[in-house]
């Protein structure tokens, strides 16, 4: 990944990047992006129940480079329980692995 955004800064493929990481790997190749397009957005994304990755904000540019993913945010993405076809059949069964945390808020 970290080669992917070097290159889409370089060949201006994108203004603003929206990391949904916590791999503190990607600090190096932030690092380039900034020092050699400074014009680009490096946002860090991860979910609010987890330590923020203090690392990757630095390299990004600081705590206005930071986003939080809340557990409704997540909630709201997920595919439901079952998935039906037009004949009411079960044709999709979620894994629970995809369940909803439930050890988190789900706060607005």
């Amino acid at each position: 990944m970290g080669i992917s955004i070097l290159l889409g800064a370089i060949r201006d493929s994108y203004d603003r990047a929206l990391l949904l990481t916590r791999d503190s790997d990607l600090v190096p190749a932030i690092q380039i992006v900034k020092q050699q397009t400074p014009n680009k957005e490096i946002v860090v994304v991860s979910p609010e129940w987890d330590p923020k990755p203090s690392d990757l904000i630095r390299a990004a540019g600081g705590r206005g480079q930071y986003r939080a993913i809340k557990s409704l945010h997540i909630e709201r993405s997920l595919l439901p329980p079952e998935v039906s076809d037009p004949l009411g059949r079960i044709v999709a069964t979620r894994p629970e692995v995809y369940d909803p945390p439930t050890d988190c808020s789900s706060g607005p």
